[in-house]
Formats: C-alpha cells, structure tokens, sequence
C-alpha cells in the first residue's frame, strides 16, 4: 500500500499498488452477475455442446475466465484494442477472436460489433449473449454490491465521479445513492465524441470510456450532472498520474481530468469518489 498524493486537487486516499492485473476491475461484480444470475446467463444454457459463446464485455474486460466448460468462447474485439491487450484476451476465446474493423456509418465500432453479435444469435439459438449493455442485471449488480463499498468506504463522501459506458456501473452506483444517500451528487464522466448524453458523434482513439450508441439502459434522472472530458486531457491526466508512481488507463485518466475540471469551477471543501469503469 502507498499513499496517493493530491490528485485533482484532493488530498488522495491509500490505494494498492503492485503488478497489473487485467482480469479485476470495477466490472468484475456485473461480469459475475450476468454470467450467473437469471434468464440469459449461463445458468439457463441447457445445449450439452453450443456453439462458440458470443461474448461482448466492452473494449478491455476479461470476465471470460467466468465462462465454465462446456461452454466455448468467441470474443468479439474492437481494432482499436492496444495491442498488449489483444495478447492478453487472446488465448481466453477458444474459439476465436474476431476483429471488428469496419464501422458503422451511424453507431461507429461498437453499432458494427452489436450487429455481428445480434447475427451470431439469429444464426443458431444455442448462442448466448450476454449483452452487458441492456442486461439489467449489469446494474443491479454495481446497486448490490459496487455503490455500498464506496459508502463504507467513504462514510463522508459528497461526490462520486463515475465513467460512462455501458453505464451499468453509473445507474447502480447513483440509484443507491439516490435512495440511501440523497445528498451525494453523482456525477457521470464521458469522453467527447461518445452520444451517451446526446453529444455529437467524433472519433475516438482512447478505449475505456465512451460509446457510439446510447445504451438502453441509461437513466439520467438518478444523475446530478455531466462532465464531457477531450481526449488530450485524459492523456495528461493518465501523465501525471504516471509520474506519481500510479499506472493507469484511459478510463481513469478520463474520470480524474474530468474530476479536475469540476473541482476547478467549484469552491474547496467535500469528499469525493473515482468510479472509472473496468479499471
């Protein structure tokens, strides 16, 4: 354990150091409950031998370590994937990994690699997907389990900062707020160029963050406000966090410039939170 020092104009909390490991993140607890828990999870899979599993966990999530035999696993990848993590997810899809290179002329990467999996399951019913993007045990998980962690933890916290994607993480963590702790404001951090909050659609380079579709399971009345973070900003930020000692990727380099952002328009004082999904 180390101390962090002042990141985003706040006095930092311990954070654990040590080797990167992929495979944990802040999206693990919806990973679990997807692969797990009610219809369209692997429990209800009854085909003895099924096809390859379609599996589409977001740009860098590794939940496939989940997924128990028989069941086979293709991952379905976006081309912008640094190539390490290719590397990394590679030897988990036992049946392939597909590269999804041609947009959409709409909804971009992730529209092409939506259709791609809506037409694995059209093909054969023995397919599963588990969709984390309109699956809505993706939120209820992060309600159950992610927002009452970051309570005990932060027992005097005013402000949670939490990234956009699918935003499964965003509506769990700030529906509990809203109904457990109604003066916390939570606060949904986006990458420009992504349409979750109705911006317009650009290019983006940075994986993490972000989407080209608005997903369906977004609620904005349960969010206080919106920061929309340029990528060169997330840049920096990942850069000083790096020369604190503290190697970190685009998602939360995303949701701390963006934390920097609010507190520099906004009087000191108050606790606050980073929630950066699948870091």
């Amino acid at each position: 354990m180390s101390h962090c020092r002042r990141v985003a104009g706040r006095p930092g909390r311990r954070c654990p150091t040590g080797p990167p490991r992929p495979w944990c993140s802040v999206s693990k607890p919806h990973r679990s409950a997807l692969l797990g828990e009610g219809p369209g999870t692997l429990q209800h899979v009854r085909a003895p031998l099924p096809p390859p599993l379609p599996d589409e966990f977001g740009s860098e999530r590794l939940g496939e370590r989940h997924v128990h035999r028989p069941h086979r696993r293709l991952l379905d990848r976006p081309d912008r994937q640094r190539r390490t993590a290719q590397q990394v997810v590679g030897p988990l899809g036992d049946a392939g990994v597909q590269l999804v290179t041609e947009p959409d002329p709409v909804s971009g990467l992730l529209g092409a690699r939506l259709a791609y999996v809506r037409q694995l399951c059209d093909s054969d019913p023995r397919y599963l997907w588990l969709n984390q993007y309109g699956n809505p045990n993706n939120w209820r998980a992060h309600h159950r389990r992610t927002a009452p962690r970051i309570a005990e933890q932060f027992p005097e916290l005013d402000v949670p900062f939490v990234g956009a994607g699918t935003t499964g993480t965003l509506v769990g963590c700030a529906r509990w707020f809203k109904e457990h702790r109604p003066q916390v404001r939570t606060v949904a951090v986006d990458s420009v160029g992504s349409v979750i909050f109705g911006g317009e659609p650009a290019r983006r380079l940075i994986p993490g963050l972000g989407s080209g579709v608005r997903p369906p399971m977004l609620d904005e009345s349960f969010v206080d406000d919106i920061l929309l973070v340029p990528e060169p900003d997330t840049v920096r930020a990942c850069h000083r966090l790096a020369d604190q000692g503290f190697l970190f990727g685009g998602s939360t380099g995303t949701v701390v410039a963006g934390a920097q952002v609010w507190f520099a328009e906004r009087p000191r004082g108050g606790s606050s939170s980073s929630v950066p999904p699948g870091s």
